[in-house]
């Protein structure tokens, strides 16, 4: 334990040194407060949009829901590409540069070295989405109201999404030992999810399921039950990343 929080350690003023910390709380706080004033001035920027002739049309008033739609989709799409270009090189660039041998040499489970990026990149993310949804949630409920089901399951649904890309991108950092490698390794994982989903027995079990109805599960259109499998899925594809990822860097040559 104790080797493996000095490794912590050692990532937390990696991640704080190279701005990943601040810069991924910065963009998840931005969401948060850009989210519920998108939804508010949607409608007038709609009834802007409209021609003359339709001017009259009457459009409806934003809700909470359109707060929380705003912010799902600003986080599974943005949020979530931001994640992985900051986090793409989180072991490949330490391969390339050779900082990892002095470590290894010295007798260093390279289990801990696996253990500590994964941990603490979850932990930064954790954090920062934690921050971002708890700064949404306050103006939503602020401009709207606290209606809606099953919140809580909605924000962890996105987040436990993150937990599975980061977990990938230690997996194909591994495998590919490239920082481009593992961007495009991250976007067919991503297009090869798309393509599956289009099969409905598949869908309903996959990972995507947790970023397509979080709005759909606040509004009651479907069961919390129903979301349980896309999360049992999810877990077992980061748990077997993780294995895989161990077993792979054990067998990678370390070189200065």
């Amino acid at each position: 334990m104790n080797i493996l929080k000095v490794m912590l350690q050692k990532e937390w003023m990696e991640n704080l040194r190279t701005y990943k910390v601040v810069s991924l709380i910065i963009v998840l706080m931005i969401m948060g407060i850009m989210s519920p004033f998108i939804a508010i001035i949607m409608p007038d920027v709609i009834k802007g949009a409209l021609p003359e002739a339709m001017k009259d049309m009457k459009i409806p008033k934003a809700t909470y829901i359109d707060s929380y739609i705003q912010f799902f989709k600003n986080v599974n799409q943005i949020g979530l590409i931001v994640l992985v270009i900051m986090y793409s090189g989180m072991l490949v660039n330490e391969l390339n540069k050779g900082t990892l041998l002095n470590l290894v040499t010295k007798g260093l489970s390279r289990k801990y070295i696996i253990l500590s990026k994964w941990l603490m990149s979850v932990c930064i993310w954790s954090i920062a989405f934690l921050i971002g949804g708890l700064i949404h949630y306050g103006y939503t409920l602020y401009y709207f109201s606290n209606e809606g089901n099953n919140k809580i399951m909605a924000y962890l649904m996105s987040w436990l999404f993150g937990v599975l890309l980061l977990s990938l991108i230690l997996m194909f950092s591994t495998l590919i030992k490239n920082n481009i490698g593992v961007m495009l390794s991250m976007i067919v994982f991503v297009i090869i999810l798309f393509i599956a989903n289009l099969k409905k027995g598949i869908s309903d079990v996959s990972p995507l399921y947790l970023l397509q109805n979080n709005t759909q599960l606040m509004l009651g259109e479907i069961e919390l039950s129903y979301a349980i499998m896309p999360i049992i899925v999810t877990v077992v594809l980061i748990i077997l990343s993780l294995f895989v990822s161990v077993i792979r860097f054990n067998n990678i040559e370390i070189r200065n």
